[in-house]
């Protein structure tokens, strides 16, 4: 019965872990109110380390007429 029990714990955990992607997380985690200042930092942030632009980060960037600098 114990062999049981840690069998399921682990199927358990294995299972929640399934279908987490890193990008649908962090366009979830920028779609909060966030200025424009701030979406000009994430974006130099993710160019200079070579990273796609959450689209959460870039439709604050696409709403404001100004540009970063």
């Amino acid at each position: 019965m114990n062999k049981l029990g840690i069998l399921f714990i682990v199927c358990l955990s294995i299972s929640s872990c399934v279908g987490l992607d890193g990008n649908d997380i962090t366009n979830n985690y920028y779609e909060n109110n966030i200025t424009f200042e701030q979406a000009c930092i994430l974006e130099n942030y993710y160019i200079e380390h070579g990273d796609d632009i959450p689209l959460s980060v870039q439709s604050v960037l696409d709403d404001c007429d100004a540009f970063c600098d």
